[in-house]
């Protein structure tokens, strides 16, 4: 997934062991129930206001806070 365009892409359930999310634009995605989602993958990809994460995880600070 290095580098996808998931902007408003529901990743539900998908389990993203191992993905490779440098790069991947995740601004409105909803990753709030992905499995196995770490916050170095969350790190690694840019969000904003929108990108719903998992409870157990922390928005990056550099995503931007645009709704």
């Amino acid at each position: 997934l290095l580098g996808a365009d998931l902007r408003g892409v529901d990743l539900g359930p998908a389990d993203l062991t191992g993905a490779d999310l440098r790069g991947a634009d995740v601004r409105g995605a909803d990753l709030a129930a992905a499995l196995f989602l770490t916050q170095a993958q969350l790190e690694a990809a840019r969000g904003d206001g929108r990108t719903s994460v998992p409870s157990a995880r922390s928005r990056p600070t550099h995503w931007t806070s645009a709704r």
